[in-house]
Formats: structure tokens, sequence, C-alpha cells
């Protein structure tokens, strides 16, 4: 594949389900791009402004949601993002000193590393800024390693301590992905096949929390491994597992193993109070060695994953976390509220409707200034009691 432009150039390549070519005009710069055999050089020439690389990094975006992944012949946003740790990148200016900033400006569009098909090959880029020059070189050796994302959905910290066990325990580097952050480019998180993600989420009346779900569904999982994680305060996890399989498949992952969880039960905590603790730690880091066993044999079997289809019912709204007389406004709790239900500017006022009582709020008031309403919490108590008062054990489906 070879594009040469000038201003306007057009590129004809083929477009996503279809043998029909797409079109695409890019103007405002020159592109040139020729890959060989086991090496691909990129050189660009571009005026020395921000609106210019602002243009050519919406030009190249537009060009990549329409372009078969099998065409594309530079990496995707997840290469240059989450590999460049385990490349050798080299800035430098012409004379001067190294710098970064102008390289990484370009942004995630501009793909600057060997795809997979030229694994062994060398990328350099000349950018041209006026009278500075700047040359990156990204050198890659025979094999990409392997990534683990430990993608997770812990407004309370439990899910991400079991999720912890098994994702530190892999084989790789560790990635984490916070889904409570709504602030995350969940659309700009995306792997390769070569990774495995730990999805873990707690379940909440059975069911994945739809915030959870829905940010999931942004990612691209690009045929990458997963290891589902739920984790329950010792009631039950009902089609949790079923449902968050649904999810991962939808997001392009293939589903490898499923793990179920417990830990201290976010609204009563007396129930699985201190978990996951040792014994569990134990046993996660078990699970995690048939994981990677698994892996390592290049077994890509789907696990027999308990749960019903369709799933229960969700439940209604649940407890409403509201602000005490202690309550000092700082925000903390706004700050961090997975769905922004907590008004910034009056963290007394809450959204009801938004709230999902993950209890977040709760946990990281300073001052322990929130509470949900104690008759409710009461009755609660009592519910649970009959139903948790048995310790229940991790389990693997692999």
């Amino acid at each position: 594949m070879r594009f040469l432009g000038s201003v306007p150039c057009w590129a004809r390549i083929p477009a996503h389900g279809s043998n029909k070519p797409a079109i695409v005009r890019i103007t405002g710069f020159s592109f040139q791009m020729v890959p060989h055999q086991r090496d691909i050089r990129v050189r660009l020439a571009l005026p020395a402004s921000a609106a210019s690389l602002r243009f050519l990094r919406a030009a190249v975006d537009a060009m990549e949601e329409i372009v078969a992944a099998d065409c594309w012949p530079v990496p995707t946003y997840d290469d240059i993002l989450f590999y460049m740790q385990q490349t050798r990148l080299i800035l430098s200016a012409k004379g001067s000193r190294l710098c970064e900033a102008p390289f990484l400006s370009l942004g995630p569009s501009l793909n600057l590393r060997p795809s997979r098909r030229f694994a062994r090959g060398i990328l350099e880029v000349v950018t041209c800024f006026g009278t500075r020059t700047f040359r990156a070189f990204v050198h890659k050796g025979e094999d990409y390693p392997m990534k683990v994302f430990d993608i997770v959905f812990s407004p309370t910290g439990g899910t991400e301590k079991a999720s912890g066990y098994i994702a530190n325990a892999l084989e790789g580097e560790t990635v984490a992905v916070d889904l409570t952050d709504s602030g995350l480019g969940f659309r700009t998180v995306a792997m390769t096949k070569e990774d495995v993600a730990v999805i873990a989420v707690p379940s909440y009346g059975g069911r994945v929390p739809a915030v959870a779900a829905e940010r999931l569904g942004m990612m691209r999982g690009n045929g990458a491994q997963a290891v589902l994680v739920c984790v329950y305060g010792n009631r039950a996890y009902e089609d949790t597992l079923v449902e968050l399989e649904d999810a991962a498949k939808d997001a392009g992952f293939r589903v490898i193993a499923a793990v179920s969880a417990i830990a201290e039960h976010s609204i009563v905590r007396q129930h699985a109070a201190g978990r996951p603790d040792a014994q569990d730690a134990a046993q996660l880091a078990g699970f995690a060695d048939q994981i990677q066993q698994k892996i390592s044999a290049g077994d890509a079997s789907e696990p027999a994953i308990p749960g019903n289809r369709p799933y229960k019912k969700a439940g209604g709204t649940g407890m409403v976390p509201k602000a005490t007389k202690e309550c000092t406004a700082c925000g903390a709790c706004a700050a961090v509220c997975p769905v922004g239900a907590i008004d910034k500017d009056d963290p007394k006022r809450v959204d009801k409707k938004a709230c999902i009582s993950c209890m977040r709020c709760v946990a990281v008031c300073p001052w322990g200034a929130r509470a949900v309403n104690p008759v409710m919490l009461s009755a609660a108590t009592k519910v649970l009691s009959k139903v948790c008062a048995e310790r229940k054990e991790c389990e693997l489906f692999i």
C-alpha cells in the first residue's frame, strides 16, 4: 500500500464491511507512507502550527474509523498509547536538546509504531516545524510483550482488591483502567489480540452496574483474551457473570475464564467484613496460575459460566446516601462520584435518579459525613443476615 499526497490529497482504501473502496480527502499537509517488507517509513511535512496538527489528527482519526483493520497499514491508538513503554523512543531536536512534546502533541491519530505485520521493522518519522526538525525512531524487537489490562469498576475498593490478586499474578505489564472515572476517554482504550484483560465489576442486585457495562462497551477489545471477575458481598451474584460475558464479547473480547470473588458488602459492611482476606488472596492467586497456564498453552476455549438469559430484572432505586450535619461541603465526594450524581457546587444536593447506590461517597468522605437512611439500613441488615451468614468461597470457571 502506498499513499502519496500533496495539498489536497485523496486516499483510496477498502472500507469496513465492503469490497468497495472508500475515498478520504486529506488537506492541509503532505502525507507519504511507504511500507516495506520489514520496514515502514513515514514522512510528514507540516506547517509549524498547532492548528495543522489538530487538523491532521482529525483527518487521520476520521480515516481510521472507516478503514478495515486488515488494511490499516500503521498502528492504531492503542499501540502508541499502551506500547510506548516497551519501545525505545528517541526524539531529538536538530542541534538542540531532547524533546518529546512536538511528537506527542500529534496525538493518538498519528500512530508511530510498526504494525504487527512489521514487528521487526523500524519506524522513522520526520516532522518539520519551520526551521526545527524532530526525528522519532521506534524500534521493536521480535515480539510484543503481553499487556494485562486491569479494567475495574470498584467504587469502594473491594472489587479492585480482588481483581488485583489476579491481574498482578499474570505475566505482562499491568495497565489499570478505572471504569469509575467518568472523565476517562473510554473510546480511546483499545487492546490487541495478544493482550489479556481482567474485567472486574461488583454485583449490584445480581446484575452488572449499568454504567460499568456502558463504559466497557466503549472500549475496543480487538480479540484480546478476557478474564471476567464478579465480586459480591457474600449474598449471591446471580446473573452478573453472564451479563458481563455478553458485554465483554460485544466489546470485542474473547472470554477464556471467569471468577467470582467475595468482598465486604458495600452497604451492610458487617457482612464479609475484611474480605477479600488472606484465604481469598491465596485462592485467587491459585486461580491466576491456572489462567496463566491456559494462556501459555494457547487454549482459547470458552468456559461454562453460570447465570440466566434473559437476566433477572434490575432492581429499582436503591439507598441514596445523604450528607449529615458534619458535612463541610469539601467536595471530595462530588469529585469522585462515578455518575456525577452529587452537585459539585453544593455537595449536599444529590440527583436521586442518577445515584446508583455505589457508596463511594460514603467511603471517601474524610469526615464520615455521608450515610444512608438508618431505618432502611436496619431493614436491609435483617434481610441480608439470613443469606449472608455462611461464608461463601471464590469460584473459578475455566
